[in-house]
């Protein structure tokens, strides 16, 4: 699965951005030799597709109208950094426009980029739904101005994602994800779940699973208080036993235990992925206390304090 970035007519090759793979290790068809080879070297990163090879989704071009939409300035004109990042992107930015923000190499274990589009700052700016690269991008906010390595690893939802079919291969590639992991550290989890079918208005949610490697729990922080979802149980906990088995951890061999924390809860249909920013974001800052502790409420965080974080997450694109 790849975002089209740039397309001249006439080109045998069109620009696209990876961002889901399901065979890893396949060769892609204009490799960059010694950089960019397979198809999970190309993951994240925008590389030339032959376009007889390029299949459009339909519902992608409907999607891309929302480009244009005026935004309630309550939210765009929260504050000056806000209003002119917003203003930029309505201004001077085309469709076809990107970001490219370097991730540190400490979050995913190797050198990535975030790519913003003009549509990621209009529905960031606006409070509209938001996608993985929103979330990656607060993250790498985090992880430069503190020393978040130490405590926590985060976990590339792209390589976990129900967008890959094979469920043995996205319980591998997390067990291949946590190699890198000590047990001082939480493994973060920011997942996309795919359409909720219980809440009206709600085409896609996101939550946070927190992993404790040593206490073999995982955390779940939803928002929304939905039903379990059975699919990312499954991989993460084959994926943990997996880990498991190749480490002969015998004390760590139990079922891993599953915990729901009373989190605040959002009130609205797109907040989720502001909430799960703000969650990471409290927990990187209180590492010291336990999760359970951290959050112990159902109130929703108030207005004030989900654009503190996107405060900070437009000065830090900006």
């Amino acid at each position: 699965v790849a975002t089209i970035v740039e397309d001249n007519i006439g080109c045998s090759n069109v620009k696209v951005l990876v961002d889901v793979v399901t065979g890893e290790n396949l060769t892609i068809p204009n490799p960059v030799k010694g950089k960019i080879e397979t198809l999970n070297q190309a993951l994240g990163n925008i590389i030339e597709w032959p376009r007889r090879l390029v299949s459009t989704i339909n519902d992608k071009q409907e999607h891309s109208t929302r480009k244009d939409l005026v935004y309630p300035s309550n939210y765009t004109d929260v504050n000056r950094i806000i209003k002119l990042l917003n203003r930029h992107a309505v201004n001077n930015m085309k469709d076809v426009d990107m970001i490219r923000i370097p991730m540190n190499e400490l979050i995913f274990g190797s050198d990535k980029f975030v790519y913003l589009t003009r549509e990621d700052l209009l529905h960031y700016c606006g409070m509209v739904e938001i996608g993985y690269m929103c979330i990656l991008a607060y993250i790498t906010c985090l992880w430069d101005k503190c020393d978040c390595a130490r405590n926590f690893f985060v976990i590339d939802q792209s390589k976990i994602s129900s967008h890959i079919k094979d469920c043995d291969l996205r319980s591998r590639n997390l067990a291949n994800q946590l190699e890198a992991v000590n047990l001082e550290q939480k493994v973060l989890i920011p997942y996309n779940t795919g359409h909720i079918e219980d809440v009206v208005y709600c085409s896609f949610h996101w939550m946070l699973h927190v992993i404790d490697l040593r206490e073999n729990c995982v955390y779940v922080l939803d928002s929304l208080r939905s039903k379990v979802n059975e699919d990312i149980h499954g991989i993460i906990n084959v994926g943990l036993k997996t880990w498991q088995a190749k480490h002969d951890l015998q004390r760590y061999r139990s079922t891993p235990k599953w915990r729901p924390v009373k989190c605040p809860r959002q009130l609205d249909s797109v907040g989720c992925g502001y909430y799960v920013q703000k969650y990471i974001h409290e927990i990187v800052h209180n590492s010291s206390t336990s999760i359970t502790n951290l959050f112990n409420t159902k109130n929703a965080y108030r207005q004030e304090e989900i654009d503190e974080i996107r405060t900070e997450w437009a000065a830090f694109v900006s």
